[in-house]
């Protein structure tokens, strides 16, 4: 289904609850400098301080359950640890910025430059980006 005909079905819903701005019909594909702009006002601002170390913490997500369907050994399997410690040298090598990594159980934390301006310091992309590298 296309974006202007679903966009046209919400719309005739309820025409009473959304501003008259927001009623156009062409395509949801496009975002940056479009009539959508508006988004922005709802970001936070969630810069991190400046000339201050930025420190992130990455937990495992269902790590038990991963450590039973792969039968590491507890406490300290060595394939887990090598697991690890490889997935956190592949974060500080896309991140630059990072020049610490360290790890506890099933948590990695990353400390970014005091001088770092990647994101423009903005903590809630700093955070995700890594989350995902």
């Amino acid at each position: 289904m296309k974006g202007s005909v679903l966009i046209l079905r919400l719309i005739s819903r309820d025409k009473q609850g959304v501003p008259r701005r927001y009623l156009s019909l062409t395509s949801l594909t496009t975002m940056a400098k479009s009539k959508f702009e508006y988004v922005k006002e709802f970001e936070r601002d969630d810069n991190c301080l400046p000339n201050c170390w930025i420190v992130i913490r990455i937990d495992g997500r269902n790590f038990s359950r991963f450590c039973e369907t792969h039968q590491f050994i507890k406490p300290n399997d060595v394939a887990a640890l090598e697991l690890m410690n490889r997935a956190a040298i592949t974060v500080m090598e896309d991140f630059k910025e990072i020049i610490l990594g360290f790890g506890q159980s099933d948590e990695y934390s990353f400390v970014f430059r005091k001088d770092t301006q990647l994101y423009k310091r903005r903590g809630t992309y700093v955070n995700n980006s890594a989350k995902f590298a």
